[in-house]
């Protein structure tokens, strides 16, 4: 075998591997075309329409995982990426949507910092408010045991997209003490969901 001959066949085994690279690497939740543009309508709409709007993506997206995907973090390396916060991938940490909801509502709250970033904390809460619509029509196999577990998997997402609006108003205002409040909400709010119907 010549040089050239080997140098060819080098080159080609490493651009397979470099597809073999990329071919596993995962993409945006699958429900994340979506998602944003049901946050489009957040503030736009009132509960029940959003809520409308949002059994339509419910019906597109077989597994309620699809939808729920968004709150991950952005990673291009990750099976499935998240929306993360913000434009800018990395600018503002952590860089991704349950991440940063959990440490705003922990020991540091709303920084002054994050009240610099509102437009994407803003954004943020749209898309929490609009992963509520999307997921209050598509409860999962825990909350469809009886009646009393269905009211209260509807009633946690309403919860879930009334405390993002008021995170959202309380960014609008600058209003550190507002906005402390209100993510602390919607964190618990998350949090007793999955402690109660959280299958993983």
């Amino acid at each position: 075998m010549t040089k050239k001959v080997a140098m060819v066949l080098g080159i080609g085994m490493v651009l397979a591997a470099g597809v073999g690279v990329l071919s596993v690497r995962g993409g945006e939740a699958l429900a994340a075309p979506d998602i944003k543009k049901l946050a489009d309508q957040v503030g736009k709409k009132n509960w029940d329409e959003l809520a409308r709007e949002g059994q339509a993506v419910a019906n597109k997206h077989k597994e309620l995982r699809d939808i729920m995907n968004v709150f991950k973090p952005r990673k291009k390396e990750a099976e499935v990426s998240g929306l993360g916060v913000g434009d800018r991938p990395g600018a503002i940490l952590p860089d991704g949507i349950e991440q940063k909801i959990l440490r705003m509502a922990g020991n540091l709250g709303v920084t002054e910092k994050d009240i610099a970033k509102a437009p994407a904390l803003k954004r943020m809460s749209q898309i929490a408010a609009a992963v509520a619509a999307a997921t209050v029509l598509k409860p999962n196999d825990k909350a469809q045991k009886n009646a009393a577990s269905m009211q209260q998997w509807k009633d946690w997402s309403k919860e879930m997209h009334d405390s993002a609006q008021d995170l959202i108003k309380a960014l609008e205002a600058k209003d550190r003490s507002r906005a402390k409040s209100a993510v602390m909400k919607l964190h618990d709010t998350c949090t007793k969901c999955h402690g109660e119907f959280r299958d993983d």
